[in-house]
């Protein structure tokens, strides 16, 4: 009997080994919230909720946007100010947008959504534009 447990230990390390390589692989499988405008825009209204502004800028916030903003104090204090003046007309502009069918350009690589009249948007922005970099999706403008 002793001769059987011993024998069970190579086939159980790899079971274990494998077992945890493969769980981490279907975790990997599961799509990106970004991957997707229809699951990007509810994540970016969560964050947005949550006043996670730092997050919020540094996931959705575009190359161009973040390249200034680490060139002008960086994440922290832009955020900070951001979050006070324009998150919460953001939040509201992705919320009014969210059940949309956008306006699909530059062979699908861009989405445009019009802003309803009724709600208040950033300056005198009258669409949202999502960017599709490496198969993300990110705010344009």
């Amino acid at each position: 009997m002793a001769h059987s447990r011993h024998a069970l230990l190579p086939f159980l390390s790899w079971l274990f080994i494998h077992g945890a390589a493969l769980a981490q692989e279907a975790g990997e499988a599961k799509a990106h919230p970004q991957a997707k405008l229809e699951t990007a825009i509810p994540a970016a209204i969560k964050v947005l909720e949550n006043k996670d502004y730092v997050l919020f800028l540094k996931t959705f916030a575009g190359k161009d946007d973040r390249k200034f903003i680490m060139e002008n104090g960086g994440f922290e204090s832009f955020a900070m100010e951001w979050g006070e003046s324009k998150a919460g007309i953001l939040l509201n502009v992705l919320k009014s947008i969210q059940d949309q069918e956008p306006e699909m350009r530059k062979e699908g690589a861009e989405a445009v959504y019009k802003i309803p009249e009724s709600v208040k948007s950033l300056g005198k922005k009258k669409v949202v534009v999502f960017a599709r970099v490496d198969n993300l999706w990110y705010l344009s403008d």
